[in-house]
């Protein structure tokens, strides 16, 4: 990032060369670009000044142009464009005028928008879901999961009492439907009462705190809390954000298919509450799911109901985790945002450690599998490893 724009090359893997390259605006880069085989054309980069599409000469083929999103928190646009058939979805969840949005893969003209008045910033990839043989956009959101019809966008079905915070992409196997989402303010990490936050950051003793009396790791918080937009915090401002907090529930639950309307007890397989990743999504593996929690630690469940095979085991690699995992040839990746990759063993009582490499820099973005090779993303180099 430079001056605020960012670089983007696609590179031809088999020479080794980049034969395609452009600048453009943006604020951030947690999205990922996608290539489109059939019509040779690469689709990017995110839900902060629109999409791009090239052919991949680099020509540029059409650009949708969006609002700049505006997050809680301040964090931009982390969730990926999603190719289903011949639409691109776009989350396009934020504070105020969240939506899902499809355009056309050959035009880049809107296909439709639906609107989502109940839902506040979240920054997971839809995903397509065939179920019961009709295809659906899956949307996980705060508070809210939601399936829609890809045609159309017509909202077919809602799972609630997810976390208030979504971070994660849901993902499919043997059958089922899988959310994974954790988020602060419950359980293990409850918040403070508004009167122990006054007490250390009211420093003029108002009655409120504005962003010069905290720390700038703490701005980002302040943000996403100060609910009217007036520049301070209030005691409204943590009874509201305590009131948002409880209308969700951090766990991992796995859905049925079939399922209209209102369906949050009626196609629950089976749920689980520990072990929950706030960043990195699941993976599914064999028969399993895999989970990483900040922190280093794994949890592996029996995909078909939930039993777990073990829960927070530590991989010896501490830290947060904003990469999911992934899995191949018996093996499961898994990247910690401080650089270190630990490859440890699929299936087992226990995770087995295989192997651990350091890559001294940060790794936020997920190992990416293409045949027989893994890449690794670090902030400033792209890693090949195998044949």
């Amino acid at each position: 990032m430079a001056g605020g724009s960012a670089f983007i090359a696609f590179l031809a893997v088999r020479l080794g060369r980049t034969n395609l390259s452009d600048h453009f605006r943006r604020r951030q880069a947690g999205d990922t670009l996608l290539l489109e085989q059939r019509r040779q054309a690469v689709v990017g980069p995110s839900g902060s000044c629109g999409l791009v599409c090239y052919d991949l000469d680099g020509r540029e083929l059409w650009r949708h142009p969006l609002p700049v999103v505006e997050t809680d928190g301040g964090f931009g646009s982390g969730t990926s464009p999603l190719i289903a058939g011949n639409l691109v979805i776009l989350n396009r969840d934020q504070a105020r005028n969240s939506s899902l949005l499809a355009v056309n893969l050959e035009t880049g003209r809107k296909a439709w928008e639906t609107a989502r008045p109940e839902a506040r910033t979240s920054y997971g990839t839809p995903i397509v879901w065939a179920n019961n043989g009709s295809k659906e956009v899956v949307m996980p959101g705060a508070l809210l999961l939601k399936g829609y019809d890809l045609t159309t966008g017509e909202e077919r079905w809602s799972v609630s009492r997810v976390a208030h915070v979504a971070c994660t992409t849901p993902v499919l196997g043997d059958g089922l439907l899988f959310f994974a989402a954790w988020g602060p303010g419950k359980g293990d990490s409850p918040w403070p009462s508004w009167k122990d936050f006054a007490d250390k950051y009211d420093k003029n003793g108002d009655g409120s705190i504005t962003p010069d009396e905290l720390e700038p790791a703490m701005r980002g918080f302040y943000k996403a809390i100060d609910s009217d937009h007036d520049g301070r915090v209030t005691e409204k401002d943590f009874e509201l954000l305590a009131s948002y907090t409880a209308k969700g529930e951090n766990a991992l639950i796995a859905v049925k298919p079939g399922g209209r309307g209102e369906i949050t007890d009626s196609h629950a397989a089976w749920k689980a509450n520990r072990g929950l990743p706030y960043v990195s999504s699941p993976v599914f593996y064999q028969g399993r799911i895999y989970l990483i929690k900040d922190g280093g630690m794994v949890s592996c469940f029996d995909a078909k109901n939930g039993t777990p095979f073990y829960t927070q085991e530590r991989l010896g690699a501490i830290g947060s985790y904003h990469a999911s995992p992934v899995a191949a040839d018996g093996r499961i990746y898994a990247a910690s945002l401080d650089g270190k990759v630990t490859v440890f063993k699929a299936g087992g009582e226990r995770p087995e450690v295989l192997h651990q490499t350091e890559f001294h820099e940060r790794i936020a973005a997920t190992p990416a599998l293409v045949g027989p090779r893994l890449y690794v993303r670090t902030q400033t180099k792209l890693y090949a490893f195998g044949k």
